[in-house]
């Protein structure tokens, strides 16, 4: 198939309009959701790890490496596993619970302020700094994402996991 990542289209400049954006989160957490109903927790959702694929007329979103995967009620890793600009305040040990699902959905959150805004919400900070912000800094989205789409990503990075979206099933209705 034909395609390029989500990573491949940002490092190309192009800011995706907020309908072609939705739709790709639709397709992702759909994927993401599929993945969990096996009790796969990916992890390391991040723009390299995400293409879009053209296929003639029809495109499909695929997630790609879940090299860092684990079952969800395997025993928690010890260490810290992922891309730290992606990863939840849960999956840095900021917060005390283990990784889950919403884990993936702040990932793809983060993903979002990231393709609407054009560049990383985080971008250029040092260790200490990206690990406080995914503590403590919300993410600003582009002032002309429209108000809907923009409470869905807000949901989507709020740092405590009660208060995103439970699941993926719920964030594609």
């Amino acid at each position: 198939a034909r395609g390029m990542t989500l990573a491949q289209i940002l490092a190309s400049h192009q800011i995706l309009d907020a309908g072609t954006a939705a739709q790709l989160f639709w397709h992702i957490a759909r994927g993401l959701d599929h993945a969990h109903q096996q009790g796969i927790l990916h992890r390391d959702i991040k723009p390299s790890n995400v293409m879009v694929c053209l296929e003639g007329l029809e495109s499909a979103v695929k997630i790609l490496d879940f090299g860092l995967s684990r079952l969800r009620d395997a025993r928690p890793a010890s260490e810290t596993l992922g891309t730290y600009l992606y990863m939840s305040p849960e999956q840095l040990g900021i917060l005390p619970q283990p990784a889950d699902e919403r884990s993936d959905l702040y990932s793809l959150g983060i993903l979002a302020v990231e393709l609407l805004n054009g560049r990383h919400p985080f971008a250029g900070q040092a260790l200490r700094e990206l690990i406080h912000s995914h503590a403590a800094v919300a993410p600003v989205l582009a002032p002309e994402t429209p108000p809907g789409l923009a409470r869905i990503v807000t949901a989507l990075v709020q740092k405590d996991p009660v208060a995103r979206y439970q699941n993926a099933a719920q964030l594609a209705a």
